[in-house]
């Protein structure tokens, strides 16, 4: 399994992660400093580091993005359907959100197939593909704070779920 994150440049605008943040301030009145939104792929099969460059160099638009590999045990509680056993009551952000669509045959990650597909056309075949957004919420927020946030604007409960870790960068 491997996770591959494509990121916003840091010189680009962030366009999506201010509008989400104005929505957070504006209709669900609660203050946060910003917000930065980058895609997550979970690669379904065990790739050897070279295939996954070669992967994130083809996922990224190079004028606009970077990609990372991601190396975060945390993210395996998302696939599983699971929520961290860490205690996060005391955490006071920033946080990541790891919002993705549900493992149910009635959930259709069409995203996720879609960049499966592309990858076997471009001599890139894996299993399976998913994708996931992740939010950086920056500000001083409590845990019911981002639960909430996450569940009324990050994520659409009847076909996603998310996952809500503290911050590493």
């Amino acid at each position: 399994m491997a996770w591959l994150e494509i990121l916003r440049k840091q010189e680009m605008e962030n366009i999506a992660g201010d509008g989400a943040a104005d929505y957070i301030r504006n209709v669900l009145g609660i203050p946060v400093d910003r917000v930065v939104i980058s895609h997550l792929y979970l690669i379904s099969d065990d790739i050897p580091q070279a295939m996954l460059d070669g992967i994130g160099e083809r996922l990224v638009d190079p004028i606009t993005q970077d990609y990372r590999i991601v190396d975060d045990e945390r993210l395996d509680a998302i696939v599983a359907g699971e929520k961290p056993a860490t205690d996060l009551t005391a955490h006071v952000g920033p946080w990541e959100v790891v919002v993705g669509y549900k493992t149910n045959p009635l959930v259709l990650d069409s995203w996720g197939d879609h960049t499966r597909r592309a990858l076997a056309d471009i001599g890139f075949p894996a299993r399976d593909v998913r994708k996931f957004e992740k939010y950086l919420v920056i500000g001083k927020l409590p845990f019911r704070k981002i639960r909430l946030i996450a569940e009324e604007k990050l994520s659409d409960g009847k076909v996603q779920d998310y996952l809500l870790l503290p911050a590493t960068r």
